[in-house]
């Protein structure tokens, strides 16, 4: 009993210490004091440990109330796990990682899932990691368009991961998709082209559609950013693009635009996945010409 009551005693000193505002301890201090108050697992310490992982708070202050909250973490509340996003996300690793720890074993709530996007813009790759593991597989645009931004990272690591999520979601095809198409340069085309090129032929064949339309609209526009889309509608199905391009060839050449024919003619010739069928589809462009 008196061990017991020299230890209350002890934990009020330690409690008044921290709670002075009139003669506050020095950071290093302070961060050994609330390590103490979580060692000796005194309750009354939660409240004060939240309230310092925050600023104004010392960085040393914050790192060691973060490190001391774990055994109190099991269902924060609003308040609270806004408290932990905003440590996770900092660029300082000494408040990353001890909010990583805290956040990576707990579940996530639907209302959190906005949070959980934030991370995915955070400094440290092994947060957004995280993040990705929690809310990436959910078929949200949402989540399509936080791990869109992904690809740009220079992780490998992270941006296989997105574009392996983004493969399997619907919303993500198509923001995938709308990126491809809508890219300002031939370089981001064909980046993004490259990252899709293994998993495309798993899309449906509306798709394709849509990637051939503007291919065609980018070749008679001799623009660059046809030959990416090329690349990728080869690497996806091959013959199914050779016929599409004989087809679009002799469109042209019934409407009489022979130069814009002569675009897809020249295309098939020169591309050695169409090599097997160049007699077939020049025969009867021959003939119609004579």
């Amino acid at each position: 009993c008196l061990s017991r009551g020299l230890g209350d005693v002890y934990k009020r000193q330690l409690l008044q210490l921290v709670g002075n505002k009139k003669e506050p301890l020095s950071p290093v201090s302070e961060s050994a004091v609330l390590r103490l108050l979580a060692a000796l697992d005194e309750p009354r310490a939660e409240a004060i440990l939240w309230e310092r992982i925050v600023p104004p708070h010392p960085l040393e202050v914050r790192a060691a109330a973060l490190q001391a909250l774990g055994k109190w973490v099991t269902a924060p509340g609003k308040e609270q796990l806004k408290r932990l996003f905003a440590c996770a996300a900092d660029r300082d690793f000494r408040l990353a990682a001890p909010a990583l720890v805290l956040l990576k074993n707990l579940p996530v709530g639907e209302r959190a899932v906005s949070e959980w996007l934030t991370l995915l813009q955070a400094a440290d790759v092994a947060v957004r990691k995280l993040a990705m593991e929690k809310v990436g597989d959910r078929d949200t645009a949402e989540v399509a368009d936080a791990l869109l931004q992904q690809l740009d990272h220079p992780d490998r690591s992270l941006r296989d991961g997105a574009l392996a999520r983004l493969t399997q979601l619907k919303y993500g095809q198509n923001a995938l998709t709308a990126a491809l198409l809508d890219a300002e340069s031939a370089d981001k085309t064909w980046m993004l082209a490259r990252a899709q090129a293994p998993f495309a032929h798993k899309y449906p064949p509306e798709w394709r559609e849509k990637v051939f339309a503007q291919t065609c609209e980018y070749l008679e526009a001799n623009d660059r950013r046809a030959d990416a889309l090329l690349f990728l509608l080869r690497e996806t199905d091959a013959a199914e693009l050779r016929d599409r391009l004989e087809q679009r060839a002799i469109h042209w050449r019934k409407k009489k635009v022979y130069e814009t024919a002569l675009l897809y003619l020249r295309l098939l010739i020169r591309d050695p996945a169409c090599g097997l069928s160049l007699i077939h589809i020049s025969e009867p462009t021959r003939q119609a010409e004579i």
